[in-house]
């Protein structure tokens, strides 16, 4: 028996040397020999399956291609498949959906196989008596009554204007119109301007109107108008309205502090404002919060013969009270902050020293008892060379120095000291 170096097989990778036992409980022969039959197979599937593990049409039997499937129908009108599964069809037109088409001819889209009977070009219009009839077509025919003209008679203009007119013009009789024409030819004819230009004498009535306004609205106006323009000086190239018309709003002599916001200011010099200040108001809504002090207590703090006073109050350390709480209570709660700070989340079996020193078996030399444990364990896998793995009986790191099972690492493998 002699130790060497073992190269370690991994799953991952090839085996080496022969293998003449079983491999999962069948005989390594067998395991060869499915092998070799399976390199074949695989030479056949690679060339009679594409990449996506599809059979290649090229590779099927005709029994698996749908080219090799046909439709046939015989004079009967029945549809049988060929090279397929058994069984035929009779179809007609309602098992395609045309149930209300018949085996007629079809209209061409350009008319020419239509009977006239369908065709648009012949339809015609004609017109006789003033009435429209529609030919070669539904029946029907309309005349002036049926667009809106039916008091309309068939006479050109000439005969309209040359007739006599016998009716009302804006609510006035034709006669009276005519009398009153006749009348207007035989009065004074002078024109407009010259109407216009002359000077009106007498009085206008109330009632008569001017430019649509009533006459007394126009001289109550021309009044006012005389009276208002009094108030206001023309003498310059436009009117001024004179200071004692002007209402007070509009003088400035009626201007005071008041008038401009001001009325609380007193007129006074800046330098004598502020030679001698004196603030005797008060300031709302400021807080110690707004000058940033919202945590100070309004408080005299001072240190007077070496003890602390509060508004002139000594303060000594071994009072009852220091800060709201008792000694005692500050002793507690400093113990308390104290075992939190140490412990803090332990579970409640490590929660105290004594407990802790139970978990490390009691040795108070708990790390060199660790450190001479491990010491005992096998080394940490050695790097080894190639004279090492040659196989023959020299080697750089001799396995006969080494325990049963050492790891050893050489190009990537890892080797172990087994004794043969």
């Amino acid at each position: 028996m002699a130790k060497v170096w073992k190269k370690l097989q991994r799953a991952d990778s090839d085996f080496a040397g022969n293998v003449t036992g079983q491999v999962g409980g069948t005989s390594a022969s067998d395991v060869k020999d499915g092998a070799v039959a399976g390199t074949a197979a695989k030479t056949i599937t690679d060339a009679a399956f594409d990449s996506n593990t599809k059979l290649k049409t090229a590779n099927a039997a005709d029994g698996l291609l749908n080219s090799q499937v046909t439709v046939a129908k015989d004079s009967s009108g029945n549809i049988s498949l060929n090279n397929a599964g058994s069984g035929s069809i009779s179809l007609d037109n309602s098992d395609v959906g045309l149930s209300n088409v018949t085996n007629h001819a079809q209209v061409k889209t350009d008319g020419s196989n239509a009977p006239d009977i369908l065709k648009n070009d012949q339809i015609t219009l004609t017109s006789s008596g003033g009435t429209v009839t529609l030919n070669n077509a539904g029946s029907g025919s309309i005349d002036k009554s049926d667009i809106g003209l039916s008091n309309v008679d068939n006479e050109s203009k000439a005969s309209i204007l040359g007739g006599t007119f016998t009716g009302d013009i804006g609510g006035t009789s034709a006669s009276d119109i005519k009398s009153g024409a006749a009348l207007g030819a035989t009065a004074n004819q002078d024109s407009t301007s010259t109407i216009l230009g002359g000077t009106l004498t007498g009085a206008v009535a109330n009632t008569a109107t001017v430019g649509g306004t009533a006459a007394s609205t126009v001289a109550s106006g021309a009044a006012n108008g005389t009276t208002a323009i009094g108030a206001f000086d023309t003498s310059g190239s436009t009117p001024i309205i004179k200071i004692a018309n002007a209402p007070s709003g509009l003088k400035n002599s009626e201007v005071d502090a008041d008038h401009v916001g001001l009325g609380n200011v007193t007129n006074e010099s800046k330098s004598t404002m502020f030679a001698s200040p004196t603030f005797t108001g008060t300031v709302a809504g400021v807080t110690k919060g707004h000058v940033g002090l919202g945590s100070v207590v309004n408080q005299k703090v001072a240190v007077v013969s070496g003890k602390i006073q509060l508004d002139d109050v000594d303060q000594t350390i071994d009072a009852d009270k220091v800060g709201g709480k008792t000694r005692a209570e500050t002793e507690a709660a400093a113990s308390s902050a104290a075992q939190t700070a140490i412990i803090g989340g332990a579970p409640g079996a490590l929660n105290t020293l004594d407990e802790l020193a139970a978990a490390l078996g009691d040795d108070e030399n708990f790390a060199t008892s660790t450190t001479n444990a491990l010491a005992t364990k096998g080394k940490a896998p050695m790097t080894l060379t190639a004279e090492d793995v040659d196989g023959d009986s020299t080697f750089t790191n001799d396995p006969d120095n080494e325990v049963v099972g050492q790891i050893g690492v050489f190009g990537g493998q890892q080797y172990v000291v087994v004794d043969e």
